[in-house]
């Protein structure tokens, strides 16, 4: 049987046809119903129940799952303490941008802050800065603690001071605080260093030799801290990757002129030739012989 051409192309023409009527019915009733919707829930609304209905059956007719305005404002046992009981979820109250800022930025960032000094300032560190002020001489010596004068020699220099003069100390504390303070010279001072300063003018250092010699280790103590610092840095530029098998002693010399270099650069040429030289005999004759007339 054979299909005449006029009539293949008919059929396609009928198919098409269909086709797209199936396509406008199936677009008018998705707009009908789009429209339904939107007009349903523009209509929406919530109703309150009946007092004598709720009486019955209370639980019934409240909400578990979501938090109705109205009905869970008063309500200081469940949603409004930050959540309701059982399968409830969580309702945050009194959220806005002030407890923002006050709580998940400021609150967050003191805490930051407060890790960062912990870490930086440990205990020994902050104990050793306060037992430090128990010989600052401002205020009238105001500070002065033999207690902690004695636990900071004690403690943190043991090695500086022998046992004898340990418990000898503490008898030129008591003595100290007796006198030191009442001379008009150390009145006004600001600073430990100044302290040291006076103390050596008036021979005080003299006669309270172990005081003196504790307060030169606390003056000490910020120099030491920068200048392990700057090692450190230092330690960069020195120690290159065509260096990297310099041994420790040449190390610690280079570090010391490069971290030194304002004092290095006031050493003469001819002088370090000449100690150089004076170390041992060389083969090498490193200084110029000098002609007499």
């Amino acid at each position: 049987m054979e299909i005449h051409p006029t009539e293949m192309s008919q059929g396609e023409n009928d198919c098409e046809e269909d086709i797209q009527c199936l396509t406008s019915t199936i677009s008018a009733k998705l707009h009908e119903g789009a429209q339904k919707a939107e007009s349903l829930f523009s209509s929406a609304c919530i109703y309150r129940v009946p007092e004598e209905l709720r009486k019955l059956n209370a639980s019934a007719y409240t909400p578990r799952l979501i938090a109705i305005g109205p009905l869970h404002r008063n309500d200081k046992q469940g949603w409004s303490q930050g959540g309701a009981t059982g399968r409830g979820r969580v309702r945050k109250d009194n959220i806005d941008f002030g407890h923002h800022f006050r709580v998940e930025v400021f609150t967050y960032t003191i805490d930051s802050q407060w890790n960062e000094l912990n870490n930086r300032f440990k205990e020994d560190t902050m104990e050793l800065l306060v037992l430090n002020t128990s010989l600052d001489p401002r205020d009238g010596f105001r500070s002065f603690k033999i207690e902690d004068a004695c636990k900071l020699a004690e403690k943190y220099y043991p090695m500086d001071f022998t046992e004898h003069e340990k418990q000898h100390l503490k008898y030129q504390l008591q003595n100290y605080k007796l006198d030191v303070p009442n001379h008009m010279e150390f009145q006004n001072l600001s600073t430990i260093s100044k302290l040291s300063e006076v103390l050596v003018k008036t021979r005080k250092s003299m006669i309270y030799p172990l005081i003196d010699r504790l307060i030169r280790l606390i003056l000490i103590l910020p120099v030491s801290t920068a200048t392990t610092e700057r090692a450190f840095s230092a330690m960069k530029c020195v120690k290159t990757r065509l260096r990297n098998r310099m041994e420790d002693e040449l190390l610690a010399s280079f570090l010391i002129t490069y971290i030194e270099k304002d004092i290095a650069r006031g050493f003469d040429t001819d002088s370090i030739i000449d100690a150089f030289n004076d170390m041992k005999e060389r083969r090498v004759q490193f200084k110029m012989p000098r002609f007499t007339r």
